[in-house]
């Protein structure tokens, strides 16, 4: 599928937001912002598929898990989008305050999948000696936190591919670093670039022009005149072919983006 390009702005709140004009401006105005983007925020659960939800419902561990959606209720374009498997599954929070939900998780499932009676299993877990006899040896060992987006994995490489909040995460880092070397979206640039897409393909900003591809959107960014330029040969982090001009136009005014900030210090 070919991805189109056309002109996007960036939410001036810190939340990392990219869209068209019109989407910010409503995100804006309505209040959306949250002033920190999802993806920065620490994962507090662990998803886990539908079995595992029926084997733990009747214990201990039933009061850490929350259903992804109500499979009764489910919207029907959410069953169509997305897997049984993903739609009729649950978020699993970890017990013990010190232990990663997905570190807690895996410990436990192995003795699931031996067939050891879940209630047995879960009732071990939940205390903190107990459960460090439950885990295999090395277990520990095989987790690396991505550095991407800093979530705890055991197969970092299949992460940053499948995860959307890493995908999301690694194109966020890269507008920081060129953010970090004068590169602005067009509605904060000092030189006031033009705000249609038609008019940013003339020579003089074409060769200042970067496109960085997050999951949904693009993001739009102009280099500084005469300053760094990421990649002359590759204007885009990313593949992208076609452009259509939009018709829309948006006030230049706010204080433009900023780093999100750690959620951990707020």
């Amino acid at each position: 599928m070919t991805r189109v390009l056309y002109l996007t702005a960036r939410c001036s709140r810190g939340c990392e937001l990219w869209g068209t004009p019109s989407q910010i401006e409503r995100h804006v105005r309505e209040g959306s912002c949250r002033g920190t983007a999802w993806f920065r925020r620490p994962l507090r659960t662990v998803f886990i598929q539908p079995q595992y939800m029926a084997m733990l419902q009747d214990t201990a561990a039933a009061d850490l898990i929350t259903a992804h959606a109500d499979r009764q209720t489910a919207d029907g374009a959410e069953r169509w989008r997305k897997p049984y498997a993903v739609w009729a599954g649950g978020h699993l929070h970890s017990p013990l305050a010190d232990v990663e939900p997905r570190v807690w998780w895996l410990a436990i499932k192995p003795y699931l999948d031996a067939g050891v009676p879940a209630g047995e299993v879960v009732d071990l877990a939940l205390d903190r000696r107990s459960f460090e006899d439950l885990m295999p040896e090395g277990h520990l060992e095989q987790f690396t936190a991505c550095p991407d987006c800093g979530e705890l994995v055991v197969q970092v490489g299949r992460h940053r591919q499948a995860s959307t909040r890493c995908r999301m995460a690694r194109a966020a880092n890269q507008v920081l670093e060129l953010w970090d070397d004068g590169y602005r979206d067009p509605w904060s640039a000092a030189d006031k670039p033009p705000l249609i897409w038609g008019d940013l393909q003339v020579a003089r900003w074409k060769r200042r022009l970067t496109v960085v591809e997050f999951p949904r959107n693009n993001a739009v960014l102009i280099g500084p005149e005469g300053g760094i330029r990421h990649g002359p040969e590759r204007p885009y982090f990313g593949q992208c072919h076609r452009a259509r001009v939009p018709s829309f136009q948006f006030d230049r005014a706010g204080e433009g983006p900023r780093r999100s900030p750690d959620p951990e210090t707020q």
